[in-house]
């Protein structure tokens, strides 16, 4: 399944429907990426086996941000999730997310 099709099946289960944008919120999330790039959050690295393939890497700032708003994400993700999903969906999310993460640049 191609990355657009995969966000809008997302979106779907999500209740955002037609609404939704894939192609928006690729372009929002790169802009965000490019920001913190920017700010000396991340840095971009390339795969060793696939220079195709970049990762956003966090840097010692971005850590410290991470380690200050980790609480809070995690109560919004808590919040976000315990509504939109139920314990099967949220362990079947977090299990393709594994693969996903898993396969990244060969890593499987």
């Amino acid at each position: 399944m191609r990355m657009a099709e995969t966000t809008a099946a997302v979106a779907e289960t999500n209740g955002k429907g037609a609404d939704f944008d894939p192609h928006r919120e690729a372009w929002i999330a790169i802009a965000q990426t490019h920001a913190a790039i920017k700010a000396g959050l991340l840095e971009r690295t390339f795969c060793e086996t696939d220079r195709r393939v970049s990762y956003a890497t966090l840097l010692p700032a971005g850590a410290e941000l991470l380690e200050e708003m980790r609480p809070l994400v995690r109560a919004e993700l808590a919040t976000t999730f315990t509504a939109n999903l139920s314990v099967a969906e949220a362990e079947g999310l977090r299990e393709t997310m594994e693969r996903i993460r898993g396969s990244a640049c060969g890593t499987s």
